[in-house]
């Protein structure tokens, strides 16, 4: 507890030929996944900072994380990735442990973009608050998806088996439904809008 998080090297490792495939197997994902909690940690204890400010959200060392998150999921081994099919379907993952890295990630894209949605204006002409909205919304039909195949490939006990425990995988889908409920409402709004102008 008493290493300095930022000492820690992170980056995803390549294959070193005097262990075992197996055994860089097994370094490498567990690299990807304290990368990833490496992150949330940071973005929680800059919030903490910031949280007293009145528009903390938009904040740049705050929103500078969006950038990294982008390296990450582009910067993956090929057997860590996710293809996701262009009908909506949930995507074929090789493990449990993949699915649910992959949700981790989309959750730190939740955390990370969400708080802006209370802090701008729905109705602005600049539609940043639009923009915040897709790239949510993007990130909680991605988990849907990947829950979905998580509970069809290795049933639903693989839930269970989520990095940060069966409490981690209800939160996220709170997470979602929220966002699907705000994004919902927000389209019904526009959509009683035009009815009133026509």
């Amino acid at each position: 507890m008493a290493i300095d998080p930022e000492s820690l090297d992170l980056s995803i490792q390549q294959s070193i030929p005097e262990i075992g495939d197996v055994e860089n197997t097994v370094s490498q994902r567990f690299s990807c996944f304290c990368w990833l909690v490496h992150n949330m940690r940071r973005m929680v204890d800059v919030y903490g900072r910031l949280r007293k400010k009145e528009d903390w959200a938009a904040d740049p060392e705050l929103v500078q994380f969006s950038l990294p998150l982008a390296g990450w999921i582009n910067d993956l081994p090929c057997d860590l990735q996710v293809m996701y099919p262009a009908d909506d379907s949930p995507p074929r993952i090789s493990s449990h442990f993949v699915g649910n890295l992959h949700v981790y990630f989309h959750l730190n894209i939740l955390n990370l973009h969400r708080p802006q949605l209370a802090l701008l204006d729905a109705h602005a002409a600049d539609c940043q608050w639009k923009r915040q909205m897709m790239i949510c919304y993007n990130s909680a039909k991605q988990i849907c998806r990947l829950q979905e195949a998580i509970i069809q490939q290795f049933g639903i006990i693989s839930l269970r088996y989520m990095q940060r425990g069966v409490n981690f995988a209800i939160y996220t889908v709170l997470s979602c439904t929220v966002i699907h409920l705000v994004s919902r409402s927000f389209l019904c709004r526009i959509v009683l809008i035009l009815i009133r102008w026509l």
